[in-house]
């Protein structure tokens, strides 16, 4: 079961009569980006939904000064992959849902992964139990968990309420421009 992230749900309302459904479904798609644009900014410059990243911990910071990769402030950027894996997953002429490529197969990987006894002849034995992912979409896998697991201890997916009017600032414009333009027919 997908999370909802703090600030997501609707953040704008307009008159939708004054655009055809297509331009109304690029306005959705834009405001999508903008706001992967947005969390992609500003989790780079070290900042989180609460404020500043907390530190990582001594033991990540010696791995990731080792690898030549900044320490102060945590950016969550280790190859880039997990950012760039944030997407426009879907969109219609009404909404667009952000999200992690491959965050559904994640899901259910995270929940079939889990610890299982089993008692044998008096002993109680425990092993992990791990659904199995393909080479190819495990890279995916592995980002959407990755993302899953900094939100939890640095809250980075989502838009502050100043975010938020930004994207409402930025896509008034857009707004503007696409009524501007002669709806395709």
């Amino acid at each position: 079961m997908a999370r909802r992230a703090p600030g997501a749900g609707a953040l704008l309302r307009m008159d939708t009569t004054l655009f055809a459904s297509e331009q109304l479904e690029q306005l959705a798609r834009h405001a999508a980006l903008l706001a992967i644009g947005i969390i992609q900014r500003r989790t780079e410059q070290g900042r989180g939904l609460e404020g500043r990243f907390k530190p990582y911990t001594k033991g990540y910071a010696a791995l990731r000064k080792a690898a030549g990769r900044r320490v102060d402030p945590p950016n969550l950027t280790l190859s880039g992959a997990m950012l760039n894996g944030l997407q426009v997953v879907r969109s219609g002429p009404s909404f667009a849902i952000v999200g992690f490529v491959g965050a559904a197969p994640a899901t259910r990987f995270k929940k079939s992964s889990r610890w299982v006894e089993r008692r044998v002849g008096g002993i109680t034995r425990r092993r992990r139990l791990t659904r199995s992912v393909s080479k190819s979409s495990s890279k995916v896998v592995a980002n959407a968990v990755k993302a899953a697991a900094n939100h939890d201890r640095r809250p980075f997916f989502g838009l502050t309420p100043d975010e938020q009017a930004e994207l409402h600032r930025e896509l008034g414009k857009f707004a503007s421009k696409l009524l501007r333009e002669k709806p395709r027919q």
